[in-house]
């Protein structure tokens, strides 16, 4: 999307509901460790990974 704003020219354009939508301001957001993620993936450890990961 990023892309597309910039070849739109909405790059700059900023509303109040852009900064109400922040994904990191809700109360179920997780970060996901990409390092444990990434050792899973590459089978050098064991373990659960986020299924946004996969």
């Amino acid at each position: 999307m990023l892309g597309l704003e910039a070849m739109n020219g909405k790059l700059d354009d900023f509303g109040f509901e852009d900064y109400l939508n922040d994904p990191r301001e809700s109360e179920t957001f997780r970060p996901v460790d990409t390092h444990h993620a990434m050792e899973v993936r590459l089978g050098l450890s064991k373990g659960p990974v986020a299924p946004s990961f996969m």
